[in-house]
C-alpha cells in the first residue's frame, strides 16, 4: 500500500513538472521568470514605473510567461545593440 502512495505522489509531482503555468503572480514571475536576481522590491517599483509589462486586476498584478520572456529578450537585443553602437562611435573617434 506505500509504494501505491508514493507513486501516485511521483506521477503529481510529473504533471506539476511538465506543466508550466503561463500567468503568474508577481511572486512567480519573481522566482521562475527573473530567478530572484533582482530584489522583489525592485520588481515592484519597475512594475509601479511601467516599465515591465503586466496586467492589474483590482490589486492583483499578474503577469505572462511569455510575454515576460519575449520583453527580456527584446532588452537584451536594445542592450545589445545600444553597447555595439557606443563601441563604433569609439572606434571612429580613435581613428
Amino acid at each position: 500500500m506505500q509504494s501505491l502512495k508514493s507513486d501516485d505522489n511521483v506521477a503529481r509531482i510529473d504533471k506539476q513538472t511538465i506543466i508550466r503555468k503561463n500567468t503568474l503572480t508577481l511572486s512567480e514571475a519573481w522566482e521562475e521568470v527573473f530567478e530572484r536576481t533582482i530584489s522583489k522590491d525592485k520588481l515592484y517599483a519597475e512594475v509601479r514605473a511601467g516599465r515591465i509589462p503586466h496586467v492589474r486586476i483590482c490589486t492583483k498584478i499578474l503577469f505572462r510567461r511569455d510575454t515576460l520572456e519575449k520583453w527580456i529578450h527584446q532588452q537584451e537585443i536594445k542592450n545589445y545593440t545600444a553597447n555595439h553602437e557606443e563601441v563604433d562611435e569609439n572606434q571612429r573617434g580613435d581613428l
